[in-house]
């Protein structure tokens, strides 16, 4: 097969058929990641980054994030270094990605496919701390009060093109004039395409909007490694499995945190550090006892790091209007 003809036809689908998912895919120039041809078989990835620039609604307007986790959760992050990236089999959404891949009749082991590799961090806005939604977010994600939010600075400063941060839609994505100008391509060229490769990443971003409370933003991260049982020793690994909050099995992606400048140039992931731990406000008794071990493997962190690990630790302030 000749590269120039899948150039071609890939110039072809971005112009006439992504056009109807990204307006801006030809002035900002979206490009591929990845195209092939097998048999009668049209695959093509549109590269993350045009997700972000040729969708400007998916942007995120901050750098700064809260994280929920439990105090456990807390623990592991401060031990490991890393945050953990559950794959979206984990999730609590059970119409995770298929709320958009059953309109182009995915089969559900398509879906489960495309979910154990696709690995995400949920996030608010830092600024929903200080906003009213606060107190359903803490008994959502937060364990009642008794878990942690943890601030997050992400830098984007050139991801790897399988990390993505964005936020997420609550609503259907409008897939009627993809899907017919998507057949008027496959009849054009007498292929068939692989929508679930076009479609799979902004299909993690669209969400019904019973879950609209929520206000995530999302650190993506799509994988074809996965995890396998020989990983589970090896220190340089990213991938492991362990028992989720639902007591199922879960694989995970460690993604290192407040990385030195080498890390981060090496790797090109995202540059995340944390910038400030809040215990939940079922904890005030005990809020000293708790920030005194923080602190403890806080100092841990710097020694290993050998560079500063600098976040403040203090107690949520709904702990004197909420018990």
């Amino acid at each position: 097969m000749h590269p120039d003809y899948i150039e071609i036809l890939t110039k072809d689908y971005i112009e006439n058929v992504l056009i109807h998912i990204f307006p801006d895919a030809i002035t900002n120039k979206a490009w591929s990641s990845g195209m092939s041809i097998s048999g009668k078989t049209f695959s093509i990835e549109i590269s993350n980054d045009s997700i972000i620039r040729c969708a400007q609604h998916y942007k995120p307007t901050s750098q700064s994030f809260v994280h929920f986790t439990s105090l456990q959760g807390m623990d592991s992050i401060l031990r490991e270094q890393s945050l953990r990236m559950y794959n979206l089999n984990n999730v609590n959404d059970p119409n995770e990605i298929s709320f958009t891949l059953i309109d182009l009749g995915s089969t559900p082991s398509e879906i489960k496919k495309i979910k154990d590799g696709i690995y995400v961090l949920s996030m608010v806005d830092s600024v929903e701390l200080n906003k009213e939604n606060i107190l359903n977010l803490w008994r959502l994600y937060g364990r009642g009060g008794e878990g942690v939010a943890i601030e997050l600075e992400i830098i984007d400063e050139g991801f790897e093109n399988n990390f993505v941060l964005a936020n997420i839609i609550y609503d259907k994505l409008n897939l009627e004039l993809f899907l017919e100008s998507n057949n008027q391509f496959e009849t054009r060229n007498n292929l068939i395409v692989n929508k679930n490769d076009v479609l799979a990443v902004i299909a993690c971003l669209h969400k019904n909007t019973y879950y609209k409370i929520e206000n995530e933003i999302r650190l993506i991260h799509n994988s074809e490694d996965g995890y396998s049982a020989t990983q589970t020793f090896n220190p340089n690994s990213h991938f492991g499995r362990d028992f989720n909050h639902r007591n199922e099995i879960g694989s995970y992606y460690k993604l290192k945190i407040h990385k030195n400048e080498k890390e981060i140039r090496d790797m090109f992931k995202p540059n995340v550090v944390i910038k400030k731990i809040q215990i939940g406000f079922k904890h005030k008794q005990r809020f000293q006892e708790i920030k005194e071990y923080f602190e403890e493997l806080k100092l841990a962190f710097w020694v290993a790091k050998n560079r500063p690990v600098e976040f403040d630790i203090e107690l949520s302030p709904l702990g004197d209007s909420y018990r």
